[in-house]
């Protein structure tokens, strides 16, 4: 009986290595690499900064920026130089575990910046622990004064940030699937957010028209925002809306408390107010259990509807 649990394991042990064997020959005949083993911990030194700049005569007539992304960060602020500048980090290196080269043209009236990204299916498995680091997975694009155009970006799985712009008579759209969105200390004609689940915070935004931000999961944030209309959605999250001044107010999200302060007086507004299963509480007016409407044709207008929390009002 020992001989045989000896045999048995040798026979085992003879098949399980046989396997590996013929499973590396299979990998290596279909392109595989074991390059990834050689890079434990950061995969930075992998990267290489490329600027791309542009004068202001370079861009003459162009009235868009577009950017493209997947997996990259996108992070647009001013800057005081003369140049427009974009910081890129990219990696050609074949057989590691990620290429990323960027795409930079004018066409027309359009300044494109868009990601080409590829990884094989083997390097979604990670044999070693590595990583990189915020700045090489961020596409920076720093505008100077004389910059004046349509600002369009879109992102994957990854943040987008939107700081010190300002451009008055632009509209910016700003979409991303599973991240983030900060716009601050920005002035645009009109500001479009979207994004399935990243939080959204606004923080000393003004807009000449309309300022629209949706998300599905996750919380709205927002604090020092003037337009001629806000609209704030949710599905299931909560919305903390601080110093909102517009005409009109929209918010809503179906099971998540909404709290919010209005620049202005009670007299000023018009209230369209529902919850289920919870109370409303507006400042000078009082506790109510389920709605409440206050009728002021000629005030502003103030939308806000939740499912199951409660709503706060004050005023700035």
């Amino acid at each position: 009986m020992k001989k045989l649990t000896i045999f048995g394991i040798i026979i085992f042990g003879a098949m399980f290595v046989g396997g590996l064997i013929l499973t590396g020959i299979g990998f290596a005949m279909n392109g595989f690499s074991f390059d990834g083993f050689k890079h434990i911990g950061s995969l930075n030194s992998l990267y290489t900064h490329r600027q791309v700049t542009f004068s202001e005569t370079d861009l003459s007539g162009v009235t868009e920026l577009n950017i493209s992304s997947r997996n990259r960060r996108i992070y647009i602020r001013h800057t005081a130089g003369d140049a427009l500048i974009i910081n890129l980090y990219e990696n050609e290196n074949e057989g590691t575990r990620e290429i990323v080269t960027y795409n930079v043209e004018v066409e027309a009236n359009r300044l494109n910046i868009t990601t080409n990204f590829s990884r094989e299916w083997w390097h979604n498995v990670q044999f070693v622990p590595s990583w990189t680091s915020d700045r090489v997975r961020t596409i920076e694009v720093l505008l100077p004064s004389w910059f004046d155009a349509e600002i369009n970006a879109s992102t994957e799985n990854a943040r987008i940030n939107v700081r010190d712009i300002q451009m008055a008579s632009q509209d910016v759209s700003l979409t991303t699937s599973n991240s983030r969105i900060n716009v601050s200390n920005s002035n645009f004609a009109s500001l479009s957010v979207e994004t399935s689940s990243g939080r959204v915070s606004l923080n000393n935004v003004s807009v000449a028209g309309a300022v629209s931000a949706t998300t599905s999961t996750a919380r709205i944030y927002t604090n020092g925002v003037s337009a001629d209309t806000i609209s704030l959605r949710t599905s299931s999250a909560r919305i903390n809306a601080r110093r909102l001044d517009a005409n009109s107010v929209n918010l809503h999200t179906s099971s998540g408390r909404i709290d919010t302060s209005l620049v202005g007086r009670l007299d000023d507004f018009g209230f369209a107010i529902t919850t289920n299963n919870n109370r409303i509480n507006v400042q000078g007016v009082g506790r109510r259990s389920s709605a409440l409407f206050i009728n002021n044709p000629g005030g502003r207008q103030v939308v806000i509807s939740t499912s199951s929390a409660r709503v706060n009002v004050s005023f700035a």
